[in-house]
């Protein structure tokens, strides 16, 4: 059964502050945002990595 809180939810924006820059942990936290939404039948528009003065859009490189 779906929670109440996620049956009016269309999709979700994550974003994730890091001090350096993406790594190998960033694709795990991305996969399992993706199998989570999967499983709650929400989409996933996009993971954003902040570090420093510059951004990672996993959307727009298409890995999500």
């Amino acid at each position: 059964m779906i929670p109440e809180v996620f049956r009016y939810t269309s999709g979700i924006f994550s974003v994730q502050y890091f001090k350096w820059f993406v790594s190998e942990v960033h694709i795990i936290i991305k996969k399992k945002l993706k199998n989570a939404g999967i499983l709650l039948e929400i989409s996933v528009f996009d993971h954003i990595i902040v570090a420093h003065d510059v951004y990672y859009s996993i959307a727009d490189v298409g890995t999500l």
